[in-house]
């Protein structure tokens, strides 16, 4: 069974190939060649060759970033900016411990806090700190 982010009708899966492929594919055929196209969405790797792919954040679509297994695991451990924005702009810290967090980046947005009287706190210190201090970044 495919991933939610190629749960499209077998119509839709159809009408992709033929447009981006130039050839009409039918059924499993056509579902084999869009898996096929998989593709790290991390921008700085981009690998269509990984042997596992993991969910990543939340798209606005709804559905999952996919990422190769080094890229997803970053990821699941909360440092993918750490590893692959380091040199991009949008850092603060935490104002509990200091840790650097890269806010306004979708692939960090769950892993910190806004505080209602400015600053961010990552998860591990928004977890510790009163409920009303602090804003879903989510909500």
């Amino acid at each position: 069974m495919p991933d939610p982010i190629y749960s499209y009708t077998a119509r839709n899966l159809e009408r992709e190939a033929e447009r981006e492929h130039g050839v009409f594919f039918r059924g499993l055929e056509c579902l084999i060649l869009v898996m096929a196209m998989r593709a790290c969405m991390n921008a700085y790797c981009g690998t269509t060759s990984a042997t596992q792919w993991k969910k990543g954040w939340q798209l606005g679509s709804g559905g999952f970033a996919n990422l190769c297994d080094k890229c997803g695991s970053a990821y699941e451990q909360l440092i993918f900016c750490d590893k692959f924005h380091l040199n991009e702009s949008g850092w603060r810290e935490c104002n509990s411990c200091g840790k650097r967090a890269h806010c306004g980046c979708i692939a960090s947005k769950s892993s910190l806090e806004l505080l209602d009287s400015g600053g961010v706190e990552c998860l591990r210190c928004a977890k510790n700190s009163e409920p009303s201090s602090v804003r879903s970044m989510n909500s």
